[in-house]
């Protein structure tokens, strides 16, 4: 079991690192997609393209400490949760629904992208429960199993 939970935790990371990392590269490319979001403020659109991917590498990072691993998956789960409502909500509303994901992800197919996103926000939350918490008390650093 502790495998497999360590598998979910690189495939995690790995699914974070090459999201943030492949709208960083690409950046204009990822700018002009959340331009054709229906959902998005083009006002809102320089800040939205530097904070994603900014934010999908610091939780690839808080994935890989220990201490900061179950925040970080509580936190992927929520991201990942955000991102699959949000193009559930595109699908279903819009005819023409642009996708800023890059790379990979954004030459699937809406509902296998769904279905993926879904798997993942699972496996997030997965993650986030078999997690173990810390904290300091008096000075001590405690573990606590969720």
């Amino acid at each position: 079991m502790k495998y497999i939970l360590a598998m979910i935790r690189i495939a995690v990371i790995i699914l974070f690192c090459y999201a943030g990392l492949i709208k960083l590269i690409d950046e204009e490319t990822f700018q002009q997609n959340l331009l054709q979001s229906p959902l998005i403020s083009q006002h809102m659109v320089p800040l939205v393209a530097y904070a994603v991917p900014i934010m999908e590498l610091l939780i690839a990072v808080m994935l890989v400490n220990d201490k900061t691993a179950a925040a970080g998956a509580l936190i992927a789960f929520f991201v990942m949760l955000f991102f699959s409502i949000y193009l559930i909500g595109l699908v279903n509303l819009y005819d023409r629904v642009p996708c800023a994901c890059g790379g990979i992800l954004g030459q699937i197919s809406y509902p296998v992208h769904i279905a993926f996103n879904v798997a993942f926000t699972g496996l997030c939350l997965i993650l986030f429960v078999v997690t173990p918490t810390s904290r300091r008390i008096n000075g001590q650093h405690e573990v606590f199993t969720n």
